[in-house]
């Protein structure tokens, strides 16, 4: 039977990239109509593909697991309560280097530098992975029926159940409290550099 998946292959937010800080301006990327959807970023492990969007300053990936030995793989663990995330492939046309203390805005959010900002942005493929550079991605493999089962590790348990509008909702809950925790940070950093 056919699987389909949805992911957050990338949050919008700054990440770690070995050892420098870093975020994809997600502002006009651009990717194909079927994105190749990998394991760990090997090229002989084609799970499936996607079409990536952008929506509420994330990066989605919608698509279909392959009968494939990897798209088997991926729906297997995650029916054995595996949390997958996700990492993507980015080919950037650009990079700002935003100087330390100095502030911009990327993807509706105040960032404070030194950070290196991709811009011009192309999405080369998206892969499952266990632990993704961007620890804020993830991934919900469905049923045949487009159903989350009650195996998938992102469906919540009969003592905790919640509707998907109810989940919606609480995502956008805790992206207001993440904004106006940034926000505080920004502006407590504005306050240390007068007072410096």
């Amino acid at each position: 039977a056919v699987r389909t998946f949805e992911s957050v292959a990338n949050s919008g937010k700054p990440f770690d990239y070995y050892g420098q800080r870093t975020i994809v301006d997600l502002t006009n990327i651009k990717s194909n109509a079927k994105t190749p959807a990998l394991v760990n970023h090997d090229r002989d492990q084609v799970a499936g593909f996607g079409a990536c969007m952008t929506s509420s300053n994330q990066l989605l990936m919608k698509g279909t697991l392959l009968n494939t030995g990897s798209g088997k793989y991926v729906a297997d663990l995650a029916d054995s309560k595996f949390e997958w995330q996700m990492s993507a492939h980015i080919n950037a046309g650009g990079v700002d280097e935003l100087a330390p203390n100095k502030t911009t805005v990327v993807n509706g959010q105040t960032i404070t530098g030194p950070i290196l900002i991709l811009r011009d942005c192309r999405v080369v493929e998206v892969s499952f992975t266990p632990t993704g550079v961007d620890f804020e991605t993830s991934a919900v493999v469905l049923s045949a029926t487009g159903n989350a089962t009650t195996d998938n590790p992102i469906t919540p348990n009969k003592d905790n159940a919640m509707t998907l509008e109810e989940a919606l909702a609480e995502i956008e809950t805790l992206k207001a409290k993440d904004a106006e925790k940034d926000q505080k940070i920004a502006d407590l950093t504005a306050e240390n550099d007068k007072l410096k």
